[in-house]
């Protein structure tokens, strides 16, 4: 059985394929919520109806939901969101519930090593185009992060007025920026007039050219080793005790025409792990 916040993705294509690698009989169902609530209750009813020996679950509602409404089958999640602190687990190592997992999140140490590759700026402007608690979250530990990575924290949240912004005196060449969640073709033309690169949280925003570059999980991957998990469930380990495995290999997304735009020079070595390149 898969169940999906989103839609049938790469993450699922993986999954499946792990499957079948290992030759395991298995029929499987699928569906795809599209981030929307009402089609998630929906097709809970109607797996409530199905034969499930596993449920596979991508994404923190659904695997929420999932947990909650089936406790007697188990489960294996993707979540791009910490699973414990959501309290969807007791804890990675023993889960205290009838499901395992993947937590895909990306540390946002990661980002930053990303772009210091780019550009060792001193300065980094924190444009947060989403104000919610989870980017108030991140701002917090990108100034914790400030003192072992030598930069100065500036938060910019009226991004929609980055025009008065960029009258401020700053060092472009010591300056870069972190774009968190969305903004609207209009907000991203005036950040591209920093002429600073820019990583984006959201990969979107990247190939859009509101940011230069973007770190993002190998979905299919995570979903092959998500299968793992499901095999190891199957052959009759209990999923409880397996712990839940925090990803560790993520690719790149690269707009080079921004870079070349801003006349910035993108390593060969982060080229060689783009998922995607835009030209």
């Amino acid at each position: 059985m898969i169940l999906s916040w989103f839609n049938d993705g790469s993450a699922e294509d993986g999954f499946r394929d792990g499957i079948i690698s290992r030759n395991i009989d298995a029929r499987f169902y699928t569906f795809g919520s599209n981030s929307d609530m009402g089609v998630l209750e929906k097709q809970l009813a109607f797996i409530d109806k199905l034969p499930k020996d596993l449920i596979y679950a991508n994404g923190l509602l659904a695997a929420s939901a999932l947990i909650k409404r089936f406790p007697e089958t188990p489960i294996v999640f993707i979540v791009e969101d910490d699973p414990v602190k959501n309290d969807i687990i007791a804890s990675k190592w023993r889960t205290m519930t009838n499901a395992t997992g993947i937590d895909v999140s990306i540390p946002l140490l990661e980002e930053l090593l990303e772009l210091k590759a780019v550009r060792n700026f001193e300065v980094i402007y924190f444009l947060d185009g989403s104000q919610t608690n989870k980017s108030a979250e991140k701002f917090r530990e990108m100034k914790r992060l400030g003192k072992y990575l030598k930069f100065d924290l500036f938060l910019i949240k009226d991004i929609k007025n980055i025009q008065k912004h960029m009258l401020k005196p700053f060092n472009k060449a010591k300056s870069a920026a972190y774009l968190a969640g969305s903004v609207s073709s209009e907000t991203g033309t005036g950040i591209k007039k920093l002429n600073i690169p820019v990583m984006a949280e959201k990969p979107e925003m990247v190939v859009k050219g509101y940011g230069m570059i973007a770190t993002v999980v190998d979905m299919y991957r995570a979903g092959r080793l998500l299968s793992d998990k499901a095999a190891a469930v199957l052959s009759g380990e209990t999923a409880s005790e397996i712990p839940v495995q925090t990803i560790r290999y993520f690719r790149l997304v690269v707009n080079l025409a921004e870079a070349e735009r801003i006349n910035e020079d993108v390593p060969l070595e982060l080229l060689l792990t783009a998922l995607d390149i835009i030209r």
